[in-house]
């Protein structure tokens, strides 16, 4: 049920009204009118990944420019209007390293927030550092230390602590001015279309991510398997996907992805084949072992034609490691030149799927994100004019730097 929204006056995060933690439903409803009428809301989650095949989601916490509050996810149980609330059009959240809470958005609210404020991310495109912790960016721009004592919190145990509830509100308590500093930091910049590029991007992924489901290609060891063994590790992986979901237990707790990948070279077809193996003693003793001999069996009986293809570059040939370190350089000092953190602007398997896509002839279906978008306008042009001979790179010394790159046009 959707409700109207008013306008509020900023207070200080000094003075934010701190509300009990929330465990009842009228506490909650009385939250919920605040939260719809709020222009934008900070939001952070604390949950527990390790013992569950989903992260189990133990406290939400939010702030608006009056009040802040926890929620105990533990308690109340009907959380719908509140993932609405929190996912409409015409609100901002502010989240800080907003994958976790983007997912559980979508997980349990069945949308992305349309107006996400990433306050690591955008600190990162305003060039003060990449990945920074929200301790650290409070501290750079707010000169306030949120507290950091209960990081290693079980957060499903009850009754909580004062000391860990406060800790938990602290993490949305100076989020809204973080974001004020930062977003007028981008603004001067310039770069407040470069960071909803990149946000987009970012929300993409997740709702890929969501989608698809579990990648079985991230498996640790499957970039070293092809044709059969490929097959048997992918219906492997499913099968290990599925029980873990049905037990409500980590993957890791069901099978190793070693011996994943162990059984997916073997091949065991019968309880025979792997009485001689080591570390497989649950497997061996175990009633649901047939539920991995039918995994095999169905990836051995598919035809050739369904097996998975490992994904590899295009056939370009093989390129010196010597132009890719120079081009490493280059990619350095362009995140350098515009203080962005190398790492954010691109990485080295960038560099390999720019350089490829280059020798293949630059194929427009496929272009590499280092020359779309903001990543080219601050190196992908400068990469491309190298590649085309068009620049050359010298050295020079520079009273920042001491030495750096200079980049000369060949006028040949």
């Amino acid at each position: 049920m959707g409700r109207r929204r008013t306008n509020n006056n900023t207070v200080p995060e000094s003075q934010l009204e701190t509300l009990p933690l929330i465990r009842d439903v009228e506490a909650y409803e009385d939250l919920l009118d605040l939260l719809w009428e709020a222009p934008r809301i900070a939001f952070d989650t604390e949950f527990v990944p390790e013992r569950t095949y989903r992260p189990v989601l133990c406290l939400i916490q939010v702030a608006t420019e009056e009040v802040c509050a926890a929620i105990d996810t533990l308690a109340i149980e009907d959380l719908s209007e509140l993932w609405e609330a929190l996912t409409r059009p015409d609100v901002e959240l502010v989240v800080h390293a907003a994958r976790a809470e983007l997912g559980f958005c979508l997980e349990n609210g069945g949308a992305l927030p349309p107006n996400i404020f990433d306050t690591q991310l955008a600190a990162g495109i305003a060039g003060l550092g990449y990945p920074l912790s929200y301790t650290k960016l409070v501290k750079a721009l707010l000169n306030f230390e949120p507290r950091s004592a209960e990081t290693r919190t079980d957060w499903e145990r009850r009754p909580l602590t004062d000391g860990q509830i406060e800790y938990a509100l602290d993490d949305v308590r100076y989020l809204l001015g973080a974001r004020d500093k930062i977003g007028a930091r981008l603004e001067k910049l310039g770069r407040t279309p470069w960071y909803q590029e990149e946000m987009n991007r970012v929300s993409d992924g997740v709702k890929g991510d969501f989608e698809r489901g579990l990648d079985w290609r991230k498996t640790s060891g499957a970039g070293n398997l092809q044709g059969a063994d490929l097959a048997c590790l992918r219906e492997l992986a499913m099968w290990r996907a599925e029980r873990a979901e049905r037990l409500n237990r980590p993957l890791r707790h069901v099978m190793r992805d070693d011996q994943l990948v162990d059984l997916a070279k073997r091949k065991p077809r019968s309880q025979d084949d792997i009485d001689g193996v080591r570390g497989l003693g649950t497997l061996k003793q175990s009633r649901w072992a047939s539920g991995v001999f039918d995994a095999i069996n169905r990836a051995l009986d598919m035809p050739r034609e369904q097996w998975p293809d490992r994904k590899r570059r295009q056939g370009a040939p093989p390129t010196p490691d010597s132009v890719q370190k120079i081009l490493s350089a280059i990619l350095k000092q362009a995140a350098d030149d515009n203080e962005i953190a190398t790492s954010l602007v691109g990485t080295r398997e960038d560099l390999k799927d720019t350089l490829t896509w280059h020798l293949l002839g630059r194929p427009k279906s496929s272009e590499p994100r280092l020359v779309r978008g903001w990543r080219g306008r601050v190196v992908g042009q400068t990469l491309m004019d190298l590649l085309d001979g068009r620049l050359l790179v010298g050295v020079i010394h520079s009273d920042k730097h001491g030495l750096e790159l200079q980049f000369i046009e060949d006028d040949e």
